[in-house]
């Protein structure tokens, strides 16, 4: 199974002290939990990032319509939905730990970074803090999410991509597939409509450009996160192999 090859890739396991994320000074916990909380959301974006390499497995060649390309589409849509709430809530991590960011221990940890993953880490600080989009691709996706992301089921917002793709473009006429089962329907139209709003959201000049973004984010944002977490661990605590 594609699973089970998945999970073969991952390493032996290692262990590490506990206390590397337990701190007497109150300014140094509030890094040590800033520290597990990205922790947790690589883990979020690296399971993201597994759920992409599926759905991409399921696009029909040639992409004529049919119900397996809007199985596809609407997957992705779905997907992108997903990776946005998990960057916003990145971004709001951030916005709120600006002490623990700022603090010598942090730093320490960010110099301790190549540069590639360096300036990943700051083009994604600067998008989540500042009031203007700056720095690069996936800074400004996540400057896009903290301040204008405010899709997820709102009717109003879900209305405007409905017309934007159906009245205003009459891209093409709404699709269902209708069974009594679940697995046999699928409502294309409302995965359409979600989708043209996140590329007039995220002001994608067609699906292309706003599709293979979409693709790339997480591999981005979660490599600079891995090296931030394995580094601050490194400096408080050495790795223990495991015997299995």
């Amino acid at each position: 199974m594609p699973e089970a090859e998945y999970v073969k890739r991952l390493l032996p396991l290692e262990s590490f002290d506990a206390n590397a994320f337990i701190d007497a000074d109150a300014t140094t916990q509030d890094v040590c939990d800033f520290v597990l909380a990205l922790a947790l959301i690589f883990n979020d974006l690296r399971d993201l990032v597994l759920a992409q390499r599926y759905i991409r497995q399921l696009r029909p060649e040639p992409p004529v319509i049919s119900p397996q390309l809007g199985e596809f589409y609407g997957l992705h849509a779905h997907w992108i939905r997903l990776l946005a709430g998990l960057l916003k809530a990145l971004a709001e991590v951030i916005a709120e730990n600006e002490k623990a960011i700022t603090d010598p221990t942090f730093q320490k940890v960010i110099k301790l970074l190549p540069k590639t993953y360096r300036e990943a880490w700051q083009n994604t600080v600067n998008a989540a803090i500042d009031t203007s989009a700056k720095g690069d691709r996936f800074g400004r996706m996540i400057f896009f999410v903290r301040n204008k992301a405010a899709f997820h089921y709102d009717p109003k917002e879900i209305m405007r991509g409905y017309k934007q793709f159906f009245i205003e473009k009459k891209t093409m006429p709404p699709y269902v597939s209708r069974d009594d089962a679940m697995e046999g329907t699928r409502l294309y139209f409302a995965d359409a409509a979600a989708e043209q709003y996140l590329m007039y959201a995220s002001g994608a000049k067609d699906a292309t450009e706003f599709f293979e973004s979409g693709w790339k984010i997480p591999v981005d944002i979660s490599h600079a996160l891995r090296e931030i977490v394995l580094r601050f661990v490194n400096t408080r605590s050495s790795w223990r192999k495991v015997a299995t």
